[in-house]
């Protein structure tokens, strides 16, 4: 039972999409009807929709403000599902040492981060009150790759890749072209009657570009960190203090590398192996995706927006803005203001 003042809390197996939005439901006292959950205003302000593409793949899309800490808390399963959600958070709790990452937290509503996991690991996500949430989660039964991925080579290729995921905590961020998928998913104004295959068609794609950065990239030389968890814990506090100073101009390597008291190069080194990018790209990623929030309201211009997110000339916030998204702001400020 949940009271009006109570941390909203869910414990659960990742066995069924389905049977996990039954019991989302009934632990919220809601019906599920129409693929959809809408939660108490209480707890949180949105609903979560699940739809089913075939019998070894089904999506959640979840949009909404939470006014409750709400803690998900999902258990090992036996069999090997797969799970590729994408949102944008934070690692916490890491014990490196077991070489395995059992909380995140959601962080703000800029999405563009992914993760793939295996639903024998242990996961823990945290949402506090106020955070708007948007969330696509793929579910992937235990014999999907033998329908999506026909050879052997690309099938252990990606086993490999899960056994890494689980091993250094390392997070994906999404291209140009996936984030645009992501976020017409949450736009886009679908026909009720083609609601389905609106999301179903952009979900594929989605994903399919997804399978194919990992399927294509180079295997890591290791999978593991060699690393304390006090060195994953500072270098934490350092992403922490990239994104409370997004509004400022990047503080640079040395600074960041004292807040996390390690020396130069293995801040430098640790950041990259973490986060897949250096500090300064996982920075401009963040800023520039502020920016374009704030271009797409048609209320801001150029300059005035390349001077709120601490870019010191027009020219370089331009050229910046234009390899992340394919356009130049200017060229957004059209379409938005038309």
């Amino acid at each position: 039972m949940q009271t009006q003042n109570s941390e909203f809390n869910l414990s659960f197996q990742y066995n069924d999409l389905f049977e996990y939005a039954g019991l989302l439901a009934n632990n919220l006292q809601v019906p599920f009807v129409n693929n959809q959950i809408i939660y108490p205003p209480h707890i949180a302000e949105g609903s979560s929709k699940f739809f089913k593409i075939n019998d070894y793949m089904s999506y959640q899309v979840a949009h909404y403000k939470a006014k409750q800490k709400m803690v998900f808390n999902r258990y090992p399963t036996v069999s090997n599902h797969v799970t590729t959600t994408f949102q944008d958070f934070t690692f916490a709790r890491c014990n490196v040492h077991q070489h395995t990452c059992n909380e995140i937290i959601l962080n703000n509503n800029s999405l563009g981060s992914v993760q793939c996991k295996s639903t024998r690991s242990h996961e823990v996500v945290v949402i506090e009150p106020g955070l708007e949430v948007k969330v696509i989660l793929v579910m992937m039964k235990e014999n999907w790759a033998e329908n999506i991925l026909h050879d052997s080579v690309s099938n252990e290729k990606f086993l490999r890749y899960l056994i890494n995921q689980d091993a250094n905590l390392r997070k994906e961020f999404l291209s140009q072209e996936q984030n645009r998928l992501f976020k017409e998913v949450f736009e886009g104004k679908a026909f009720t009657l083609l609601q389905h295959l609106y999301y179903d068609g952009r979900i594929l794609n989605l994903l399919e570009s997804f399978l194919k950065d990992i399927l294509t990239k180079e295997d890591a030389e290791s999978p593991y960190l060699f690393a304390s968890y006090e060195d994953v814990r500072m270098l934490q506090v350092a992403e922490q203090y990239i994104n409370d100073h997004l509004m400022k101009p990047f503080p640079g390597v040395e600074v960041l590398s004292r807040i996390s008291c390690m020396s130069r190069t293995k801040f430098i080194t640790l950041f990259q192996k973490v986060y897949g990018l250096s500090s300064f790209e996982y920075s401009q990623k963040k800023r520039l995706a502020i920016a374009y929030e704030y271009m797409k309201t048609g209320k801001h211009n150029v300059s005035d927006t390349a001077q709120i997110i601490g870019y010191a000339g027009v020219n370089n916030f331009a050229v910046a803005f234009k390899k992340e998204f394919g356009l130049l702001p200017s060229q957004l400020l059209e379409r938005v203001r038309v």
